[in-house]
């Protein structure tokens, strides 16, 4: 820890990805080693306390996966706490003594696989989704163990006055949940099963609970008024066609957010209160969220436009004092991470280049900030190479957006090699800090592409935008990226590999099976070869889970067990005698049917005489998180394109 003046910061970043490495293809004299691409440091669910005294924040480096809770006044930890590999969702103070942890321990999840047994053991009922709350005890310095709140939903506010949170418990009803005492309030509203998120006015009362029936595709929303709840709106659909995200700064309305099929943005509206009436759009945005306090109040929105973020705010407050800090940056790149509900604290993350990555604490009133952290990449920002946003039109009118990395001193690169990073849900596009991957390899000589294809924004709430996007325009937005490239002369695309992660190995195995001849090879990390698999598991269980079945029809495009699509969208089906070299790697623990699906798809490559390597990965994770997996899906990828392009 350290505390500096600002001017002595030189080269700040926030590193919001995850760092790791690739062996070396053809290392020159002046590059970076492999090592240094390896490093993996993070700082993710940073938090302020309601005084704004502490910070608190989850730290991953190297092997060390640490909760730190440090005293912003005296720069010195109150609290450093071990975590394993446990995943965290989130981390929220409650008052200047307790800090609330979710833990995501759904077994289905595969992060959620690794969870520490002094996490397990802690008592309390059961979590029907898989999440556990517990809590830091700052004076004790440890998490309260008998005292945990393991309920089944979002923190939909806090009270520090009273070290309590208000949670979604068992089925769906609203609690007051007093973490100095271990005890969950009699029912502060009832819900249902259906019941998935609650907002609480300012005097911690019921305000609006959300419920979605699966078994017949209702979305309602109920307001509370006099304790009272009514429909305030209710719709019929697949999946949610808006997605509440906030209250309003005068709690009158509520803000959400939708994506429409053939619309590349999302927009944000209001919904009153009173009658239900929508606002037209009030922002819109690809990447981005709602800035919102310690009771889901909206202040503000943040996009993330390349090459900065873009911030709107809704209180004046909080407006001024952010803009005063980046006004104090300049020429660095500055993010708001955390704040108090009254502004007065922010914590905001700083950077310059690809070196070193600040957070900083600013309060009114205090002349300098105080430096909480810092995360160092061993490539030093003179070794790391630019990146540049691409936007071109789809082969069906659609805008694709797409970071462009190129070669280590290239001013042309039109022939050199090119790789296409096929996004997955949680890899690629989306993760706008520094690319491990994409640096590796354009610092070895390759181009690196990384489109945000259709389909990669893996969820209900994107449903509508997708179009439908798996085997549809899902592996032809890969195709229309390259196709680019060589229209305006960035390079000639005669040597292209295309890699994907989860959804992303999907698109990558599609694309080469529809359209070998424009692929030397194809690397896929968990990527699915047949969707019947996955299907068939959901229509068998159609009874028990029609949400299951319901979300896989939106996200393939079919209706009802339509084996014929199914089977044309697999890669499988169209394995040929021109099928490209081929990379397929899987985790050895967990769900069978990714293993399942990467051995039948080496089989049948085998058969037809095609090059097929099969790779068997340590863990469980589809994110690349995992340091014991890293190594060897570096050294396996590095070996491939240095032998295939």
């Amino acid at each position: 820890m350290e505390s500096s003046q600002i001017t002595a910061l030189g080269l700040v970043r926030l590193l919001v990805g995850t760092l790791m490495a690739l062996p070396t293809i053809a290392l020159a004299t002046d590059l970076a080693p492999p090592e240094a691409y390896s490093t993996m440091s993070e700082i993710r669910h940073v938090a302020i306390s309601p005084s704004g005294k502490l910070v608190a924040y989850q730290s991953i480096k190297n092997d060390e996966n640490l909760i730190l809770v440090l005293d912003v006044s005296s720069n010195q930890l109150v609290l450093s706490t071990g975590v394993g590999k446990s995943y965290l969702r989130k981390i929220q103070f409650v008052s200047d003594e307790f800090v609330a942890v979710v833990f995501d321990l759904d077994p289905r999840s595969p992060r959620a696989a690794r969870v520490d047994s002094h996490i397990m053991l802690a008592k309390g009922p059961g979590s029907r989704f898989g999440r556990r709350t517990m809590f830091l005890d700052l004076k004790k310095g440890g998490f309260q163990k008998n005292y945990v709140a393991q309920a089944s939903g979002d923190i939909a506010s806090v009270a520090p006055d009273l070290d309590a949170i208000y949670i979604r418990w068992d089925v769906g009803s609203l609690i007051e949940y007093s973490i100095r005492n271990g005890q969950a309030s009699v029912p502060l509203a009832g819900g249902s099963s259906d019941t998935f998120d609650w907002y609480l006015n300012i005097n911690h009362e019921p305000l609006v609970r959300e419920d979605f029936e699966y078994d017949r595709n209702q979305h309602s929303i109920y307001v509370y008024r006099d304790g009272k709840e009514t429909v305030l709106a209710k719709e019929n659909n697949l999946s949610r066609d808006i997605d509440v995200v906030a209250l309003s700064p005068e709690q009158d309305k509520l803000i959400y957010f939708t994506r429409r099929a053939g619309v590349d943005r999302m927009t944000y509206h209001t919904m009153s209160l009173v009658d239900g009436s929508r606002s037209g759009p009030i922002f819109s945005q690809h990447i981005g969220r709602v800035l919102v306090d310690s009771g889901n109040t909206a202040f503000g929105f943040e996009r993330d436009e390349f090459p900065a973020y873009e911030y709107e705010f809704l209180n004046q407050k909080a407006e001024s004092h952010f803009r005063s800090i980046s006004k104090s940056l300049p020429d660095m790149q500055v993010r708001l991470v955390a704040s108090t509900d009254d502004f007065e604290h922010m914590v905001v993350g700083v950077r310059k280049g690809w070196g070193t990555a600040y957070l900083m604490i600013f309060s009114a009133g205090v002349p300098q900030p105080v430096v909480i952290d810092k995360v160092n990449t061993a490539v030093s920002t003179e070794q790391s190479l630019p990146r540049s946003m691409l936007e071109f039109s789809a082969s069906d009118g659609r805008i694709i957006r797409a970071y462009l990395t190129m070669p280590a001193g290239a001013k042309s690169a039109t022939d050199a090699p090119l790789i296409v990073l096929s996004n997955g849900s949680h890899f690629a596009y989306q993760t706008r800090g520094y690319q491990w991957l994409a640096q590796y390899l354009a610092s070895r000589g390759f181009v690196v592409v990384q489109p945000g294809i259709r389909g990669g924004d893996y969820s209900w709430n994107f449903m509508p935008g997708n179009d439908l996007s798996w085997g549809g325009k899902l592996e032809s937005d890969i195709n229309d990226t390259v196709q680019h490239l060589a229209d305006e002369g960035i390079t000639k695309a005669t040597r292209v590999c295309v890699i994907g992660f989860d959804m992303g190995g999907y698109a990558a195995l599609l694309a080469a099976a529809r359209s070998p001849e424009k692929y030397r090879c194809v690397a896929s990390i968990s990527g699915l070869s047949e969707l019947d698999v996955i299907h068939e598991r959901a229509w068998d269980r159609r009874d028990r889970h029609p949400q299951n079945l319901r979300y896989l029809e939106v996200l393939f495009g079919i209706t009802g067990n339509d084996k014929a699509a199914l089977k044309d969208k697999s890669p499988l089906t169209h394995v040929d005698i021109d099928f490209p070299p081929a990379l397929l790697m899987y985790y050895q623990r967990g769900d069978t049917m990714l293993a399942d699906s990467a051995t039948i798809m080496r089989r049948d490559l085998r058969r037809k005489g095609r090059d097929v390597t099969l790779v068997e990965l340590p863990g469980y994770d589809f994110v690349l998180s995992e340091r014991e997996a890293r190594p060897k899906i570096l050294k396996a990828i590095s070996e491939f394109v240095e032998e295939h392009l």
